[in-house]
């Protein structure tokens, strides 16, 4: 009988330790729909801005790719759901908000350097998001909605601003938690299981979106 006991709290070990990371990903990307579902109307050419920019960042730098990218996509998915049933923007914008975002997330999360001189790369990883995402945005829209569109939204590069308070937001909760990265912190730095079960899938989410952007003109069911 004591030969199981090892067995059974290992098991009950993983079990806490799933749904501990369930528990944080629902949390985050609730957090994350939220500050997206807060759009700020901004006077022409820039349209809207929304600051959940912010905790793309900061969940990129702290958590790293394997985590960050599912809580982003599932966020930003729900977050533009919501907006296209309120406000009626065409339904391409959600495959283009998780092609666009997650990667974005698990770009920032990939740059970030746990080595050397950290900060000065996470400010480094957090600048290729912005141009990732503003020069994402700028070629899926000039495909879609032609060059002028393309143009307008090349403005995006001003969510460069909230570079500057994911700057704080991370620097506060590395002092309250007393850990620099959360990955280690939690205990998920390099888990295989957490690239299968989540990284993956929404790896595939964001190509199957891209694929979903390129088929919308031809199919004319998505805008």
């Amino acid at each position: 009988m004591s030969e199981l006991e090892p067995e059974k709290t290992s098991s009950s070990s993983r079990i806490e330790s799933t749904a501990f990371l369930l528990a944080q990903i629902a949390i985050l990307s609730s957090l994350v729909a939220f500050l997206k579902i807060l759009t700020i109307p901004m006077p022409i050419p820039l349209g809207s801005i929304d600051a959940s920019s912010i905790l793309i960042f900061a969940i990129a730098i702290l958590y790293g790719p394997s985590f960050a990218t599912p809580v982003i996509c599932i966020g930003q998915f729900v977050g533009l759901l919501y907006l296209t049933a309120l406000l009626g923007f065409p339904a391409v914008f959600i495959p283009g908000i998780v092609a666009v975002r997650g990667a974005e997330a698990f770009i920032v999360g990939k740059l970030r350097n746990k080595n050397g001189n950290s900060g000065k790369w996470e400010i480094f990883a957090m600048v290729i998001g912005v141009l990732w995402e503003t020069g994402a945005f700028v070629l899926a829209d000039t495909y879609l909605f032609g060059p002028g569109f393309g143009v307008i939204v090349a403005f995006t590069i001003i969510d460069a601003i909230w570079i500057i308070p994911a700057i704080g937001v991370i620097a506060a909760l590395r002092r309250i938690f007393e850990a620099k990265y959360f990955d280690d912190y939690f205990g998920f730095a390099g888990d295989e299981q957490l690239k299968k079960k989540l990284l993956y899938p929404s790896l595939a989410a964001i190509i199957i979106s891209w694929i979903l952007i390129i088929l919308a003109p031809l199919a004319g069911i998505l805008l």
